[in-house]
């Protein structure tokens, strides 16, 4: 009988909230401790949770009893995170995204090769039924050849969303504004249903908001096969909308809204009948996010590390995902279409 893995946060705000409440559908695993770096929120949270509080991140991760740490910090701290806590020989669930360059990512990469560690990147929409239907048919040729799809994220957030915390909006901590931050589950999503395109135009703006980052872009792709490609994200579009996926072929099309399939014109197979259940999404409150994709994810990782296997989304994968983000970047700078070859 396989013993039950701790499981230790780092960062305790909102999203730390979430993983907690994750926890309770995991067989297998708990949370015992949480590190934050305001001593007082730390205290607080953990007197809530029923968790040990640690005063130092080097004492929690010097506890043999500690698997597993999350982290739930601010994004431009989780490469250095992540590679401490590898290093300590802990594994690590690290929320979106991996890191805010290229080269961050590759270090994360190789810490977990190095010290033989398991790294998963939130990116729960991949452990959607719906999800993995869709990418079975894409597969299975059943759309035929790929001719177009897009993903968009009409999203809003205010101006208080920004104000609440010196780390949102900035290229330093942030790494991005609607696309790196907001956007990068559907650019994830899109990427595992497509790959990583060859050629990258796009526009990036700040129209609505006092911030360091965008708040609006667009991108134009092409894939290898010749196939072409959209992505829209935004944090200003009032009140916001859900995910909208599109993906279109010679043989038939599917149109997916968040994790529920809106359209399936597909005549060589039936529509899967697959009910998510879910009626909450973030594109007007990033609060507003059910759980359970996230406990899918910590129950991939604990069947992992019990089995010894690859998690479903590894370091890799969010590497890749960083890579074509930063790729949009670089095509908005230049105001020109540029070659894209992905390193994963």
């Amino acid at each position: 009988m396989m013993r039950k893995l701790n499981f230790a946060l780092i960062g305790c705000g909102a999203i730390a909230v979430h993983h907690v409440a994750a926890m309770e559908h995991v067989d297998g695993a708990e949370f015992v401790a949480v590190y934050g770096a305001i001593p007082e929120q730390a205290k607080a949270f953990g007197e809530k949770y029923g968790l040990r509080v640690y005063d130092t991140l080097e004492e929690m991760l010097a506890n043999p009893g500690i698997d597993v740490v999350t982290l739930c910090t601010p994004s431009g701290t989780h490469a250095e995170l992540a590679i401490q806590a590898m290093t300590a020989g802990k594994h690590v669930v690290c929320e979106k995204p991996l890191a805010l360059t290229n080269e961050d990512c590759a270090a994360v990469v190789e810490a977990s090769r190095k010290y033989n560690r398991k790294c998963e990147v939130i990116c729960q929409l991949r452990f959607a039924e719906t999800v993995k239907a869709v990418k079975e048919a894409i597969d299975g040729g059943h759309l035929g050849k790929i001719t177009n799809v897009s993903v968009n994220m009409k999203y809003w957030r205010t101006d208080e969303y920004y104000d609440a915390s010196d780390w949102r909006g900035t290229w330093k901590y942030d790494g991005g504004g609607a696309l790196m931050n907001q956007g990068i589950h559907g650019i994830d999503l899109l990427r595992f249903f497509m790959g990583s395109p060859v050629k990258i135009s796009a526009i990036c703006k700040t129209l609505a908001h006092n911030i360091e980052v965008e708040d609006t872009a667009v991108a134009i792709m092409e894939y290898e096969n010749g196939a072409v490609g959209t992505i829209a994200g935004t944090t200003s579009s009032y009140p916001g909308y859900a995910r909208r996926f599109e993906l279109c072929g010679t043989k038939g099309s599917i149109v997916m809204i968040e994790d529920t399939i809106e359209k399936w014109d597909i005549e060589t197979l039936p529509k899967p009948l697959i009910d998510t259940g879910r009626t909450d999404f973030g594109s007007s409150d990033p609060n507003a996010i059910d759980c359970r994709g996230h406990a899918k994810q910590f129950n991939d990782i604990v069947n992992a590390i019990n089995n010894d296997v690859d998690v479903a989304n590894g370091p890799e994968s969010g590497a890749a995902t960083v890579e074509l983000i930063l790729g949009i970047y670089e095509a908005s700078r230049k105001g020109a279409q540029i070659d894209f070859k992905t390193k994963y």
